[in-house]
């Protein structure tokens, strides 16, 4: 959805305007307080991925020029999905499927909970319309809908899009990517030597 451009940009200038505005100023420690609160937290991370740990990082690194903490811890599987459903202030993970759709439905209702991800109701209105659709259309415009209330509405931000290529092998039998199902493991699929 190309609305979604709109919520997206990289704007250190506007975001400490912003900040300014709803009363977070800058301590003698760089980091913005209010109300005696400071604006600090601890991200969790799948550490085991090997793209996280450097995106967060970086993501760090431009939230404190701007005046936002950000700590991050980086767990092995286990202990990442214990922490992760404990309801952290923020979490990270590489999530690869083939549908977004899928994927926003999993991270704006399921993981790790419903009240976790603030039960927005034109989200799951969107959602229900692209469960529901009875025609491409009808996806297109769920699907339009909802990247554009999870772009302006929700805290979620979808850092890397990576985009899928599927490699066509004379050897491999079975495997047919589709939108619903992505991974060899699950289909009949087997390896002529």
């Amino acid at each position: 959805e190309p609305g979604v451009e709109a919520f997206n940009q990289y704007d250190p200038e506007l975001a400490m305007s912003l900040l300014d505005e709803a009363g977070w100023t800058v301590g003698d420690d760089g980091i913005r307080a209010k109300d005696g609160v400071r604006l600090s937290w601890t991200n969790v991370n799948f550490g085991t991925q090997p793209f996280n740990r450097p995106i967060v990082e970086i993501i760090a690194e431009n939230l404190r020029a701007i005046g936002v903490e950000m700590a991050n811890e980086h767990y092995e599987l286990a202990a990442f999905t214990e922490a992760r459903n404990a309801g952290p202030a923020s979490f990270s993970m590489e999530w690869l499927w083939s549908s977004p759709m899928d994927v926003l439905i999993i991270f704006g209702k399921v993981i790790p909970s419903a009240a976790y991800n603030g039960d927005n109701a034109d989200l799951n209105a969107a959602f229900d319309a692209w469960q529901s659709a009875a025609n491409d259309e009808e996806l297109q415009a769920a699907a339009s809908a909802a990247q554009l209330v999870w772009a302006e509405q929700l805290t979620k931000i979808p850092v890397v899009t990576s985009n899928s290529v599927w490699v066509n092998r004379t050897n491999v039998h079975g495997f047919r990517p589709t939108q619903t199902m992505l991974y060899p493991l699950f289909n009949d699929v087997w390896v002529e030597r």
